[in-house]
């Protein structure tokens, strides 16, 4: 019995606090970078027609539901996409480049980098991980299910890449809510 109740202990001591799951995923309270820890802000859907297509987990150094602080703070944030289905890297390419037109005020001095930003998108598949490391709003580092694929640097490009799912046009209003754990 003392052996049980000690695994037990052991085990429940070792597993990862969820903080969240949405959609059968499941996001972890707090994640530890290089530079601090961040908590879960909030989750949310990205739907496109009538497809879910990713779930997006925002964590921040604190919580925040007003969008435009989140946006312009030199904090470090995270955002990660869990995808629900297989996506071609074009598809998720294109929908970026048609959301940052809508929401950069310059596109033209951001269209270089985003050329490079879309060459670290895969084909993705169902249960795959893109994290997106905002480093203070200087620097974006891409991940794709745990790799480094490369970075981005400038905020005029962090801010315009939060603005998809953040800004006033973002690419689904459902998708913000829940990121910005105003509703799911």
């Amino acid at each position: 019995m003392k052996k049980a109740f000690f695994a037990f202990f052991l085990a429940a001591v070792y597993m990862p606090a969820w903080a969240g799951e949405f959609m059968g995923v499941k996001s972890e309270d707090k994640i530890v970078l290089p530079h601090g820890e961040l908590v879960l802000n909030g989750m949310g859907l990205r739907k496109k027609v009538v497809f879910n297509v990713y779930v997006a987990s925002l964590y921040l150094e604190k919580k925040n539901s007003n969008y435009m602080e989140v946006i312009k703070s030199r904090e470090n944030k995270v955002v990660e996409l869990s995808f629900l289905r297989s996506v071609s890297g074009k598809t998720i390419a294109d929908a970026i480049e048609e959301s940052f037109r809508k929401n950069s005020p310059d596109f033209k001095a951001l269209a270089e980098r985003l050329e490079v930003f879309k060459s670290y998108i895969p084909d993705l598949k169902k249960r795959d991980l893109v994290r997106f490391v905002f480093n203070r709003n200087e620097t974006l580092e891409v991940f794709y299910n745990g790799a480094k694929k490369g970075e981005i640097k400038g905020p005029d490009f962090c801010e315009t890449l939060l603005n998809v799912w953040l800004g006033e046009k973002p690419a689904d209003e459902g998708l913000k809510n829940g990121m910005l754990g105003l509703k799911k």
